[in-house]
C-alpha cells in the first residue's frame, strides 16, 4: 500500500510538472540571456540542462534526432577529435568542451519536446516576455551602480575578482554585458509589435529607454555601434512611415516639420559639451552627484566611444577638451581603458595563419588541437596572467581541428543562416539576436562552444524546420 501511495504520487507530480515542460527549456534560455550580463559567481545553465534530460530519461522521453542535427554534431566530433589531439588540456578548452555537452542535451532537448508550431509560440512568448523583464530589472541595477559610482559609493555586492567593474556594467567584460541588453532591447521591441498582453505597451517603452541608458553607460564600443545600427534602423523605418502619411496629408506640413528637424540639428550642432556642462552643474550637484566624479566617469565611457574613429587620441587631452580643465583622471582609471579594438584582433588573426601555415599536412587536415592556446599566450604577453586566443571562432577551428574542422563549422553555419532567411518573416526577431550575438563573438570567443548563448541561438532554426508543417 506505501509503495502503492508513493509511486502515484510520484506520477501526479510528473504530470504537474510536464504541463510546463516547454516554460522550463525557455528557461534554460533565459539563464543564458541573463548570465551574460549577470555575475552568477557559480555554474548554472549546465546543472540546470542535466537536471532536465535526467528528468527526461527517468519518464523515457522518446529523443529525436533529424538530419538537420547532423552538421552541428560533426561539428561536435570535430572539436573532440581537436581536444584528444592536444598535447596540452588547457583549462579554456576544457570549459569549452563541458560547454558543448550541456548544450548538446540542449539541443537534443529543444528538439525532442518542440515538436508543433504551438510548442514553439509558447517557447518563444515565454522567453521573449521574461528576457525583456530581467534584462529591464538587471539594466535598473546597473543605472543604480553607476549612479551610486557618481557619489563616491561603492558596493561589495558588486566587486568582481577583476576589481570593481566601471560604468553600468555587473561584470569585467563590459562588451558582453552590452550584448545582453540589446537582447533585452529586442525582446521589448518585438512585445511592442505584437500588443504582447502581459504588460501595457508604455512598459516596454520604459524598458526600453532603461535598457539603452544602460546599454550606453557600459562603455562597449561593440554595444554602442550595435545600438546605434538597431537605432538607427527603427528610427529611419518610422520616419519613413511617417513622412509617406503625412506627405499624402499636407505637402505643407510635411515641408514645415523638415524644415524644424533642420534648424534644430543647426542648433544642436553649435552647442558644445562644455555648454551643457555649465548647464546641468547645479542640476547634478543638487542631486547630490560628486561633480568631478561625474565628469570623470562620463569622460572614460565617452572616451572609449571616441576610440571607435581615433584610436590615437589621448585620454587627458580629450578631458581637457571636453571640461575646458586639466585631467583629474587617475592611473587606475586609465588601466581599465583598451585602445587597441581591432587593431588587436587583426595581430592575432595573422598570427593563426601563421601557425597553420606552418603546420605538418596531417595536422592542416585534421587540426593540432588547443596547443595553440599556449603560443598565443607566450607571443602576447599573457602567459602569467590569461590565456589568449585568436578571437575569431573559424580560425579557432582550423587551428585544433583543421580544414575538416573549419569546413564543417562553415557548413552549419550556411544551414542555420538558411533557415533563418527562409523563415525570417515569422522569427524576425530570433534572426535578428543571431546576428547581434554573432557580432561580438566572432571578435572575442575561442571555440563556437565559448560564448554559449551562440551555439544555443544557433540551433533554434532546427526548430523552425522541425516544426514547419505541423500545427
Amino acid at each position: 500500500m506505501e509503495n502503492y501511495i508513493k509511486a502515484n504520487a510520484s506520477r501526479i507530480m510528473l504530470n504537474r510538472i510536464e504541463k510546463y515542460e516547454i516554460e522550463m527549456l525557455a528557461i534554460a534560455l533565459i539563464i543564458l540571456v541573463v548570465g551574460i550580463s549577470f555575475p552568477y559567481h557559480i555554474p548554472v545553465f549546465g546543472p540546470y540542462v542535466l537536471a532536465l534530460f535526467i528528468y527526461s530519461i527517468f519518464k523515457r522521453k522518446k529523443f529525436y534526432l533529424p538530419k538537420s542535427f547532423l552538421v552541428y554534431l560533426s561539428v561536435c566530433g570535430l572539436f573532440v577529435l581537436g581536444f584528444v589531439n592536444s598535447k596540452i588540456h588547457h583549462d579554456l578548452a576544457i570549459r569549452d568542451l563541458r560547454n558543448m555537452g550541456f548544450l548538446t542535451m540542449f539541443g537534443l532537448l529543444l528538439i525532442s519536446y518542440i515538436r508543433e508550431k504551438k510548442d514553439f509560440a509558447r517557447f518563444s512568448v515565454f522567453f521573449i516576455r521574461y528576457t525583456a523583464v530581467f534584462i529591464t530589472l538587471i539594466s535598473f541595477i546597473g543605472l543604480f551602480k553607476f549612479f551610486s559610482m557618481l557619489k563616491g559609493v561603492e558596493y561589495s555586492v558588486f566587486k568582481i575578482e577583476d576589481g570593481y567593474p566601471w560604468g553600468s556594467a555587473l561584470i569585467s567584460d563590459c562588451n558582453y554585458y552590452a550584448l545582453g541588453g540589446i537582447i533585452g532591447l529586442c525582446a521589448c521591441i518585438y512585445l511592442i509589435h505584437i500588443k504582447d498582453a502581459l504588460l501595457k505597451k508604455n512598459w516596454y517603452y520604459l524598458f526600453s529607454i532603461l535598457i539603452i541608458l544602460n546599454v550606453v553607460l557600459a562603455g562597449s564600443r561593440r554595444g554602442i555601434v550595435v545600438l546605434a545600427i538597431l537605432c538607427g534602423f527603427i528610427i529611419i523605418v518610422s520616419a519613413v512611415k511617417w513622412l509617406f502619411r503625412w506627405f499624402r496629408v499636407s505637402k505643407v506640413r510635411l515641408i514645415l516639420f523638415i524644415s524644424i528637424i533642420g534648424i534644430l540639428g543647426l542648433v544642436v550642432s553649435q552647442i558644445t559639451f562644455k555648454q551643457i556642462s555649465y548647464v546641468l552643474s547645479p542640476m547634478i550637484e543638487m542631486s547630490g552627484i560628486d561633480y568631478q566624479l561625474f565628469k570623470e566617469d562620463i569622460t572614460v565611457v565617452s572616451f572609449r566611444y571616441m576610440t571607435i574613429i581615433n584610436s590615437d587620441i589621448n585620454i587627458n587631452d580629450y578631458y581637457a577638451s571636453l571640461w575646458g580643465e586639466p585631467s583629474t583622471l587617475k592611473t587606475d582609471q586609465l588601466k581599465a581603458i583598451n585602445k587597441k579594438g581591432v587593431a588587436s584582433r587583426l595581430l592575432r588573426w595573422k598570427y593563426a595563419l601563421k601557425l597553420y601555415s606552418e603546420y605538418p599536412f596531417s595536422s592542416k587536415i585534421i587540426g593540432s588541437g588547443f596547443d595553440y592556446i599556449g603560443d598565443y599566450s607566450k607571443e602576447f604577453g599573457r602567459w602569467h596572467h590569461k590565456p589568449d586566443y585568436p578571437h575569431n571562432p573559424f580560425l579557432s577551428a582550423l587551428l585544433y581541428s583543421g580544414i575538416l574542422g573549419l569546413f564543417a563549422f562553415l557548413l552549419f553555419m550556411a544551414q542555420v543562416s538558411y533557415y533563418f532567411l527562409k523563415y525570417w518573416r515569422e522569427h524576425w526577431f530570433y534572426l535578428a539576436v543571431f546576428l547581434f550575438i554573432a557580432m561580438f563573438s566572432m571578435i572575442s570567443g575561442n571555440s563556437f562552444f565559448s560564448v554559449k548563448i551562440f551555439p544555443a541561438v544557433s540551433l533554434l532554426p532546427l526548430l523552425f524546420t522541425n516544426n514547419s508543417s505541423k500545427e
